[in-house]
Formats: C-alpha cells, sequence, structure tokens
C-alpha cells in the first residue's frame, strides 16, 4: 500500500515538474509581450509629442522640451497628491500656472515674438508654474502625521494590545520550575 502511495506523489511531483516548465515559459513570454507593449506605447506616445510639436511650432525640440517637463510635472504632482487634503491647492497652483502661462504668452506676442513660439514658450512655463507652486502649497500645508498615519494598521495594533491583555488576565502565568 505505501509503495501505490509513493509512486502516485512521485507520479505527481513529475507532472508539477513539468507544469511549472510550462508555466515559468509561459510567464516569461508574457514578461518579453508585455515589455514590447510597453516600448511600443512608449514609442507612440513620445512620436506623437515630438509629431505634433514639429507641426505646430516647427520643431522637434519643443516636443522634447514639452514632452520631457510635462511628464515630469504630471509626476510631480501626482505624487503630490499622495499628501493629505492636496488637492484643492494642486488645483489652484495649475490654475495659477495657466494665468501665468497665458499673460507669459500674451506679452511675448505682443514684443513682436510669432505666435507659435509664444505659444510653446508658454506651455513651457506652465509645465514649470504648476508643480513648483503646487509643491510649495501642499508641502507649506501638509500634514505628516496624518499621511503617516495613513500606512500604519492602528486599529489592528491596539486590537493586538487589547487581546494580548485579555489572554493575560485569561491565563495568569505561574512561575516557571
Amino acid at each position: 500500500m505505501f509503495g501505490l502511495v509513493s509512486a502516485h506523489f512521485k507520479l505527481l511531483s513529475a507532472e508539477l515538474s513539468e507544469i511549472m516548465g510550462h508555466v515559468k515559459r509561459a510567464a516569461a513570454l508574457a514578461g518579453i509581450a508585455f515589455a514590447f507593449l510597453l516600448f511600443a506605447g512608449i514609442l507612440f506616445f513620445v512620436g506623437t509629442i515630438l509629431w505634433f510639436d514639429e507641426w505646430v511650432f516647427g520643431s522637434i525640440g519643443w516636443g522634447v522640451l514639452h514632452g520631457g517637463f510635462g511628464l515630469i510635472a504630471i509626476a510631480v504632482l501626482a505624487l503630490l497628491l499622495i499628501i493629505p487634503n492636496a488637492g484643492p491647492r494642486i488645483g489652484l497652483s495649475v490654475f495659477v500656472a495657466l494665468v501665468v502661462a497665458v499673460v507669459v504668452g500674451l506679452v511675448l506676442r505682443l514684443l513682436t515674438v510669432s505666435w507659435a513660439i509664444s505659444i510653446a514658450l508658454a506651455i513651457f512655463v506652465f509645465e514649470l508654474v504648476a508643480p513648483i507652486l503646487a509643491a510649495i502649497l501642499v508641502l507649506r500645508a501638509a500634514d505628516f502625521g496624518e499621511l503617516k498615519n495613513r500606512f500604519i494598521p492602528t486599529q489592528t495594533i491596539e486590537t493586538t494590545k487589547e487581546t494580548i491583555e485579555w489572554v493575560r488576565e485569561q491565563m495568569p502565568l505561574g512561575r516557571k520550575s
């Protein structure tokens, strides 16, 4: 009987080993496919920014500038949203940055700079002012204690302490011999 059970476990082990080999191969191929889809998405995204800025502003350089600083601005604003109650301050900073960018664009246009360059520079100003102003507004009013509390399982800690105390009351420890 023991031999029969042992044989079944050996067969199961061999089959599981073969199945895991297939799983590893499938996971590796899926990872490669995901990487190429990610690269294709990045290429499409970057290519679109470069093409658009070349078409509108006459230079791929504007695309590099707008794409790079735009992505940095989005990353900074997303990170700032982690901080409690940051949303309204970020919204205000984006609004103020938009007003500043429009004013800069209009002033540049009044100084006989072309519309394309005025708009391109205004976009760049927006991409600079929005994250910097947001960081200033959010970090000055940030409640880092509340942020810390979001990531600490306070209720579980307190419940565990209560449970430990209850167990101690129910089962007092005697002297060890």
